[in-house]
Order: C-alpha cells, then structure tokens, then sequence
C-alpha cells in the first residue's frame, strides 16, 4: 500500500550518493524535489527543490502583508474595544494569520508530495548538530542581538521618524504603558504571550523561513541566508522602521542555519529572543507599577 501511493504520486526513490538515504525524484505536479527525511537522517542537499527569485520573494513577503492588514483591520480594533494592550491585536492577527497561513502551508507541500498531512519532506536542514555547539551558535545569536538592539535603536527611532512619520500612532504598537489598562491585565495576558508570542509562533516561523524557504535557495550559496535575513526582515510589515535593524540581527541566525543544516539553531534561537524581549517588557511595565 505504501508503495503505492509512492508510486501513484510519481516519487520514485533513488539512492542518495553515499547516504544510503532513500530521494524521491521530480514530484510530476509540484515540479520539484521533496526529501523525506528523517529526524535522525542526514540532510543531503545533492538535489534541493529549487524556488526561483520571484518565488522566493512572494512566499517570504506574502503571509506579512495579510498579517498586516489583519493586524490594522481586526487585532486593534478588538484590542481597542476591550481595553486590551495593544500587543494584544498583533497576537489576534498572528494566530488568524501567520499560524494557518504559513503551518497550512508546509502541511498541504506535505500532503501534495507524501498523501499525508506532514512536515516529512518539507521542511529541511534538520542534520544533527552535537549539542556544544547548538548551545554556543544559540548563545551567540542572542548576544549579537541583544548589542544589535541596544546599540542601534536610535535607527529604528530615526527611521520611524523619517521615512514613516506617516504612520498613525495607533498603528506603532505603543501602549506598552497604562493607563490604556490595568497592571493586573498584563500580568494576566504574559503567560499565553510567552505561549504564543515567545513560543508557538517563533516556532513556526522558523518551520517556514528557515526549513522550507532557506534550503530551497541554496543554489545562490552565500547570498542565501543574506536574502532570507533581508527578506524576513520586510516581511514584519507591521514595523517597517526595525527592517534595518532586524536585518542585521538576524543575518547571523540564517548564517549559522545555512551553514550547519540545522534549523534546530533558528528555533532555540527565535523563541528565546521572544521569550526575553516579552520577560524585560513585562519587568518594565511592572517597575512602573504603584
């Protein structure tokens, strides 16, 4: 029966040089490679899907836009009429948005090449990495972007400033302080933030840019993780004005993924980032507090 629907979706197998590991060829309908891959298999890249530039920039720029526009149109507005931080609306527009748009995505890549609802043989770059230097390459994207953002804030201000002075105050994700709500409101909220926010979709996000969108860019070697840095960077439509910044944090993230084939390095990575940056929010609002 497995070997069937092998058949019937047109992966017929081949042996992966010097792997012993099982490739499926060209899927006849997605027109590209699908590995499936196992966790505890390595990650060959002798025939990685490849996605075209044009591909590449609408599958990292598109679930951004939406978000955005679900961010404005939905999340503020409820934020607003519950009296709920505005963070709050950015949550709203993540889980209608970024969970089913870009998890939908890699499960229905899984399904089209496997006739299963799975991330086998779409996401990728899921080699070993003894766990010394998981830790360090971790440690070391954190460090480099705690500096980053201590040090080159002022350019997110003068951005924001300048080229989107436009942008109307309700739209900047201000309100991180009260009177707009209660202390204990925030207190209550920051546990399914860190859920959410520090965690889940971090998480996610890591699945798609770095797993499925970075390996199929490979061929352009080291303008890939340059390109998905640049490209994630534009994708947070909702705050323009961190592009640069978020840019240069980032750049070492996609490095080390590229570089090591593991995306387990971008998730480890991403959800403590989120996780510290909603922990020292929290500190702050709560400093203030009577």
């Amino acid at each position: 029966m497995r070997s069937n629907r092998r058949r019937a979706n047109g992966l017929n197998r081949v042996p992966c040089p010097g792997r012993g590991v099982a490739l499926p060829r060209r899927h006849p309908r997605l027109g590209q490679y699908a590995y499936a891959v196992k966790e505890d298999q390595v990650d060959d890249t002798a025939e990685l899907p490849r996605h075209s530039i044009g591909q590449t920039v609408l599958l990292h720029l598109a679930p951004g836009a939406a978000m955005a526009l679900v961010y404005a149109a939905v999340g503020i507005p409820i934020a607003r009429a519950t009296g709920l931080p505005s963070l709050v609306s950015l949550v709203i527009a993540a889980l209608l948005v970024l969970v089913p748009w870009e998890l939908g995505w890699l499960l229905k890549q899984g399904r089209d090449v496997t006739g299963r609802w799975t991330l086998e043989g779409v996401v990728l770059y899921r080699e070993r990495i003894p766990l010394l230097k998981l830790v360090l390459a971790v440690l070391a994207i954190i460090v480099v972007a705690i500096a980053v953002v201590g040090g080159l804030s002022f350019i997110d201000a003068a951005i924001l400033g300048t080229l989107f002075a436009w942008v109307p105050e309700w739209y900047q994700l201000v309100g991180f302080e009260p009177p707009g709500y209660s202390y204990e409101v925030y207190r209550l909220i920051t546990p399914f933030n860190i859920l959410v926010s520090g965690i889940a979709l971090p998480w996610i996000e890591e699945l798609y840019f770095r797993g499925f969108l970075l390996p199929r860019i490979r061929w352009m070697g080291w303008k890939a993780p340059v390109l998905n840095s640049a490209l994630f960077a534009l994708y947070h439509f909702w705050t323009p004005w961190m592009a640069v910044t978020r840019f240069i944090f980032l750049l070492p993230l996609a490095w080390l993924v590229h570089h090591f084939r593991s995306v387990k390095i971008g998730v480890w990575a991403h959800c403590l980032l989120n996780t510290i940056g909603i922990l020292l929010t929290y500190g702050l609002i709560m400093s203030t507090a009577g």
